[in-house]
């Protein structure tokens, strides 16, 4: 679980240090479903929130946007493996 705030932070972070482009900036800033981010300090689980709307978009054939979903996926797969070899 993340808030809106710790997720701008994150994309900042990654983007500051050439871990992810600023498209994926983009991406990783814009959230999957407003309604999940009641508020800054609210909090939602990412990768679920993006799985919904991949969902969604590939029910809806919108390629452009599976693309995005399948790529913030990626990364945050990517940190959330990362975080576990760390614990």
């Amino acid at each position: 679980r993340i808030t809106r705030n710790d997720v701008n932070e994150l994309a900042d972070t990654l983007r500051d240090g050439g871990a992810i482009s600023p498209r994926d900036h983009t991406i990783l800033s814009s959230p999957p479903d407003r309604r999940s981010f009641a508020g800054p300090v609210s909090s939602a689980n990412l990768i679920n929130e993006f799985q919904g709307r991949l969902a969604y978009d590939m029910a809806q054939s919108n390629i452009a946007a599976v693309e995005a979903d399948t790529r913030a996926l990626a990364i945050l797969g990517r940190l959330s493996s990362l975080r576990d070899e760390l614990l």
